[in-house]
């Protein structure tokens, strides 16, 4: 068979699949980037979902005492540890001193200032205060709401 008798393969062809084979690749690179909700928070207050809306506090992604993935610890002090959680939008305070009382009322003031809100607004928001068993095994395994918040 003569070379010159053969159909030739349009070249507009082989352009169209390459360029389209480019795109495709921008386009897998490009989506996780516009789907990333993970995306730290830059202002100076960030909005977190509260029980009617979101509520502005703080943010926590400033200052920290540390981060992970999966938590922004905002405060440890010898009788709590306050942290955040961003994928459930929930913070936990865990409780490491006796009184129990006096920690949790330390804890609790301390997540306001932190946050910069008001106690109404906190009640807003996910927040469990716990007590491991070696600080107080009558208090352990609960979940306690912030004091000031009615039930």
């Amino acid at each position: 068979m003569d070379m010159d008798n053969q159909k030739k393969f349009p070249m507009g062809v082989v352009y169209a699949a390459a360029g389209l084979l480019v795109l495709a690749g921008l386009f897998w690179a490009v989506i996780p980037l516009v789907k990333n909700t993970d995306l730290e928070p830059t202002g100076q207050t960030m909005p977190v979902l509260g029980k009617a809306g979101d509520v502005n506090v703080r943010n926590v992604y400033k200052n920290p005492v540390e981060k992970t993935e999966e938590a922004i610890v905002i405060s440890q002090k010898p009788g709590f540890k306050i942290i955040y959680f961003p994928k459930d939008e929930a913070f936990l305070i865990t409780l490491a001193q006796t009184p129990i009382s006096q920690s949790r009322a330390l804890a609790e003031a301390e997540l306001l200032a932190n946050l910069g809100i008001t106690k109404d607004q906190a009640c807003e928001l996910k927040v469990v205060i716990t007590v491991p068993y070696e600080v107080d095994p009558a208090a352990s395994g609960q979940n306690y709401p912030l004091s000031f918040c009615p039930n």
